[in-house]
This record gives C-alpha cells, sequence and structure tokens, in this order.
C-alpha cells in the first residue's frame, strides 16, 4: 500500500496551542504535523507560534504570557484555518491575526462608533437648543421673560436621558416664565426633544400664580428625575441602567462652578443657608428685605411688588 505523502509548507512552524478549543483540540495537532510541520504539547524554546482562544487571551494564563515573554506569536485558530485553506496552504503572514493586532483594531473600532454616537449626540443637542431659543423668543413676545430667583438662579434646566445602545438622546427643557408686568404672574413649560421628534407641554398656563407654576415644575421634575426639587444638590445619583432605557429617569446637572448660582432650597439662596452654619463666636445675622420695583407709572409710597432676597446688613462680620 502506497503511503500518504506529507505536506511540507509547514515545516519551518512548530506550533503549540492554549488546548481550549474543544474537539478541534486533535484536529489542530493533526492540521500542523500533515502539513510538515511540529505540534509541542507545552511551550519551549523552538515554538514559533502559540495558537490561542480569545477566552485565553483574556484571562492571561501562563502559557500566553511566557509565549510573548519568549516572543512567540501568540495568534488566533483562524491564522491555521486560512492558511490551510488556501490555494498554496502555506503559512499567511500573522500581523492581522496576532491577538495584539486583533483587540487594537478593535478598540480602534469601538472608538470610532463612540465618536459617531457623540457627534450624533451633539447634533441632537444643537437642534434641541436652537428650538428652545425660539420658544424663549416666543414667550418673550408674549411678555413673558425666564423667572430669575433671588439666588440669581434661571429656571431654565435641562434633563437628559440616553439611550446608548440605540444611539439615542432624549433631552427635556423645564422652563419657569415670569410677566413683565406687574403683578407679577407666572407659566411652565416643557420641552421635548429627541432625533426625529419634539414637543412642547403646558403644564401652568399663562395668567398662572407662582404657587401653580412652581408647584407643577416641582412636580415634573420629581416624576422625571425620581429626586425631589429641594434633593437636587444632595450629590446622591439616582441608579440607571449601563445602556439605558425607557425606564431610566432623567438626569439633571447643576451649575457646576464654585460661585454659579445653583438656586434657591427650601426658600432660602446660599447666603442664607451659609448662614445656618457659622463658626463659634460669628453673631453675624442675615435678613431678608425686600426689593421695590416701580414703574414708571407708579407713584412713590404707592403699594409696588415685593420681592423678597438675602441681604446682610453693613457692618456685620462674615
Amino acid at each position: 500500500m502506497r503511503k500518504k505523502s506529507v505536506g511540507k509548507s509547514f515545516r519551518k512552524i512548530n506550533l503549540a496551542s492554549t488546548d481550549d478549543f474543544g474537539p478541534k483540540n486533535d484536529k489542530i495537532r493533526l492540521w500542523v504535523i500533515n502539513n510538515g510541520g511540529t505540534f509541542s504539547t507545552e511551550l519551549n524554546d523552538a515554538v514559533t507560534h502559540l495558537v490561542c482562544s480569545k477566552k485565553a487571551w483574556k484571562s492571561y494564563p501562563d502559557i500566553v504570557r511566557d509565549a510573548r515573554r519568549q516572543h512567540v506569536k501568540v495568534i488566533s485558530l483562524d491564522w491555521l484555518e486560512d492558511s490551510l485553506l488556501s490555494s498554496s496552504r502555506r503559512p499567511k503572514p500573522e500581523k492581522e491575526y496576532e491577538w495584539e493586532t486583533i483587540k487594537r483594531r478593535q478598540h480602534e473600532k469601538e472608538q470610532a462608533i463612540q465618536i459617531k454616537k457623540d457627534n450624533a449626540i451633539k447634533e441632537a443637542i444643537a437642534k434641541f437648543d436652537e428650538h428652545c431659543i425660539d420658544f424663549e423668543a416666543q414667550m418673550q413676545t408674549s411678555g413673558y421673560h425666564p423667572y430669575t430667583d433671588a439666588d440669581g438662579f434661571c429656571y431654565s434646566i435641562i434633563l437628559v436621558r440616553t439611550f446608548l445602545l440605540e444611539n439615542r438622546l432624549e433631552k427635556l427643557t423645564l422652563k419657569l416664565f415670569e410677566s413683565d408686568a406687574i403683578p407679577h404672574t407666572y407659566a411652565c413649560y416643557v420641552k421635548y426633544t429627541r432625533k426625529g421628534a419634539s414637543g412642547r407641554e403646558v403644564l401652568a398656563i399663562p395668567g398662572s400664580s407662582w404657587e401653580v407654576a412652581f408647584d407643577a415644575f416641582r412636580k415634573f421634575f420629581k416624576t422625571k428625575t425620581r429626586k425631589d426639587w429641594n434633593d437636587r444638590l444632595d450629590g446622591k445619583p439616582v441608579p440607571i441602567s449601563s445602556d439605558g432605557n425607557a425606564d431610566d429617569p432623567f438626569r439633571y446637572e447643576p451649575p457646576q462652578g464654585r460661585h454659579e448660582p445653583r438656586g434657591l432650597v427650601e426658600g432660602k439662596t446660599r447666603l442664607e443657608r451659609a448662614n445656618e452654619i457659622k463658626p463659634d463666636g460669628d453673631d453675624s445675622v442675615t435678613m431678608i428685605v425686600p426689593t421695590i420695583e416701580i414703574s414708571d407709572d407708579d407713584d412713590v409710597g404707592e403699594k409696588s411688588h415685593m420681592d423678597p432676597h438675602a441681604c446682610t446688613p453693613p457692618g456685620t462680620s462674615w
């Protein structure tokens, strides 16, 4: 009987394996031997290639670590299969099959995907901001302006919810408006925007009292963020899923600047809250005094609109 000839295309290859390929473990050994190569059951100085699984590369056992120290080419099984399936059955260049190259390209691909997602989100934000500017201009023509409290904080806030897997951003702008006319009346609106859709909802109609408008503002904030308005600065994040889904709450990011106003908390300004925590021996007092807005048509001495704010009397220590 004529003996089956053995190929020689792998005669310069001495291959070892991480031996975690299941039924293919024995086949790997035969493939190398039948094509003129040497198969080593363990790593030694003669080994030129280590066929490594994705799992082994990730867990990084001793054989993988030692192979890299010995400058052995740590490759995927695809290199062996593609080489033997080629018309010449010769070893293919290893670079594209080395795990370092595979992982680097995977990282670059993930980065490119993330950049694409980030750009899409930036585009959505830009369009959203355009809509908000247009809406605010409409309110100004109706005799309303965004409300600013005694802390200098403008009640125009943004709530965000991100869906990473869908490359989608949902954004809410919640606004309190105050009339230009005195006595002031108020309104509360929310604008919703996501890619391909936008809308606006009236939470408190123009002409509403302060209590009605601010109550609508607070209730909407709590419904969407699952956090009370007075607890927004407590630094305790509400849990969300890693990839984002429709059950997640919206996120609110308060101003981060050290001296940026963040709004009243339980009706108190930053100054009032700071006065509640004073060093021993500090007898300074903060008083709440009204500011008086007098229009051109008002006579001095007539009843005017009172807007409380914080003030420390001159001469008191701070």
